[in-house]
């Protein structure tokens, strides 16, 4: 009885500590051991004859893209970042999401699970770091420009963690975005062209992959265990959070009773 009461009168703290646990253990891609056989290999990228640019609208923008091979890749995600809401240029809204993957001999020889070896990402680059002898290969490690027009592809890539492995089937693109309507913010070019890698081998800028994503799917996830708590443990810190403010304000609307 006094375990179960310690719970009730702390169940917002406790809630609160584990959805601060598992927002790290979700994302600890190191502790993944199965990889995918798909993972495995390096990706597929195929010549597409001549075919009509790919229109369409989004974030402000009207965009055109050139497709120039059709492209297969199967890998870890090691790193991603929302550009909508990790940077203070909206002109990073044009290419929203950028995924950094590794795969072939980078997953086969465990290289991913060393102490040493980080990943992260910023002014569209991704970086990976260690100080010990490793046998990591840069060349099975890319840096993706994401665009597509498709709300399910967005969720999908918002519940992506660390260690997730993805099949991502799309075209690699060369776009070009022009502004829609007159004026904007001064980080917010009136148009504005990307041109894609189509090589694994290149680096420093514009060796980026700029995918056009005709699918997305997840392979293997990673810490499901702690990916569960996380959302379990959200769910109820926020559903706390709303029943003390209904409470609050059940008692702030009541006509206080005086008596004489």
């Amino acid at each position: 009885m006094e375990i179960l009461s310690f719970v009730r009168k702390n169940l917002f703290w406790i809630l609160l500590g584990l959805l601060v646990v598992s927002f790290f253990g979700r994302n600890n891609y190191k502790g993944v051991v199965g990889i995918a056989a798909e993972a495995l290999q390096d990706p597929i990228q195929t010549p597409l004859p001549v075919s009509p640019p790919i229109t369409f609208r989004a974030n402000g923008y009207a965009y055109e893209l050139e497709p120039l091979y059709h492209y297969e890749i199967n890998a870890m995600l090691v790193h991603k970042l929302n550009y909508r809401t990790f940077s203070i240029y909206n002109f990073d809204k044009v290419f929203p999401f950028d995924l950094c993957l590794i795969w072939g001999d980078n997953l086969s020889k465990k290289s991913y699970r060393a102490n040493t070896l980080s990943f992260s990402q910023d002014c569209r680059f991704c970086w990976a770091q260690w100080r010990e002898s490793l046998p990591f290969n840069l060349n099975q490690l890319s840096n993706n420009h994401l665009l597509m027009n498709s709300r399910k592809f967005e969720r999908i890539i918002g519940f992506l963690v660390y260690g997730d492995q993805i099949k991502i089937t799309g075209k690699l693109v060369n776009v070009k975005a022009r502004k829609l309507g007159a004026g904007g913010d001064w980080d917010s070019p009136a148009e504005v062209s990307w041109h894609t890698s189509t090589s694994r081998t290149d680096s420093g800028a514009g060796a980026c992959e700029v995918i056009f994503v005709e699918d997305i799917r997840i392979l293997k996830a990673a810490n499901v265990f702690w990916r569960s708590v996380f959302l379990v443990s959200l769910a109820g810190v926020l559903g706390l959070i709303a029943l003390n403010l209904v409470r609050f304000f059940s008692r702030a609307g009541r006509t206080p009773k005086f008596e004489e």
